[in-house]
């Protein structure tokens, strides 16, 4: 006999074989998936009280704790000379948010309005220790400023507590989705408050890219700064009132 050919012959047969199997694996398998119900009953009702809505809280408390080793206060000073020659200075606090601790620096993400024409600028870290940071870069279309401060100028047991912020992708965020504003929401810093996302379908435009805009129920006071975060803990949002569009 052509034994070249009942090789040949007989891995056919054998791929035919695992063919058919696989085929039967899968229709096994959405026979399987079809015969999953999808439908919920209610077994009992529980009405909720007023241990629960301490229990939430108290939970949401927490994750506004873990997120506080990532925040700081900044704070820009502002000098000049009024109409009877006297100098004054004005400060301007806001929150920032500690994006990467490097060996060398402390980079720290804020609102550009607050710091773009600071004569000085202080950071306060936890422990209330206060130390100068300089503005480093920043984005006047999306209100964005970076302030950075060197590691040298920062005790170790400062420095130990200080987290990077946990960022997420807010395109994750639907309507509905609840969140938590931290550092400055009500315009007082180390202040919180809580929320859901009411629409997060707008744009606005700029010179190269399209920034997704999210709105909620909360109501933010008129100085208001800070992040947004989801329920796990991450950053997915940041609070603004001052960005440029194409349009002006």
């Amino acid at each position: 006999y052509n034994r070249e050919w009942w090789i040949e012959e007989s891995r056919k047969e054998d791929e035919i074989d695992q063919y058919e199997e696989n085929q039967d694996a899968v229709l096994k398998e959405e026979a399987q998936t079809q015969s999953v119900s999808t439908t919920y009953y209610v077994e009992k009702r529980v009405i909720a009280n007023l241990d629960d809505y301490v229990t939430i809280n108290r939970e949401l408390s927490k994750i506004v704790n873990q997120a506080s080793d990532s925040l700081v206060t900044v704070t820009s000073k502002k000098e000049g000379v009024n109409w009877y020659d006297s100098p004054y200075q004005i400060e301007t606090r806001d929150s920032g948010l500690v994006i990467k601790k490097g060996i060398k620096k402390i980079m720290i993400l804020v609102s550009l309005e607050h710091v773009q024409d600071a004569d000085s600028i202080e950071v306060g870290f936890p422990n209330s220790y206060i130390t100068e940071g300089s503005l480093a870069n920043y984005d006047e279309e999306r209100n964005l400023a970076i302030v950075s401060v060197p590691v040298d100028n920062i005790p170790q047991y400062i420095l130990d507590r200080i987290v990077e912020a946990n960022m997420n992708a807010s395109f994750e965020v639907d309507n509905g989705t609840p969140i938590l504003a931290v550092g400055s929401p009500n315009g007082v810093p180390n202040s919180m408050d809580y929320g859901i996302v009411t629409n997060c379908s707008q744009e606005i435009s700029t010179c190269d890219m399209n920034l997704e805009i999210a709105y909620s129920n909360m109501r933010f006071g008129k100085n208001a700064s800070g992040f947004i975060l989801n329920v796990g803990g991450e950053v997915i949002g940041m609070i603004t009132a001052a960005v440029s569009t194409d349009d002006g």
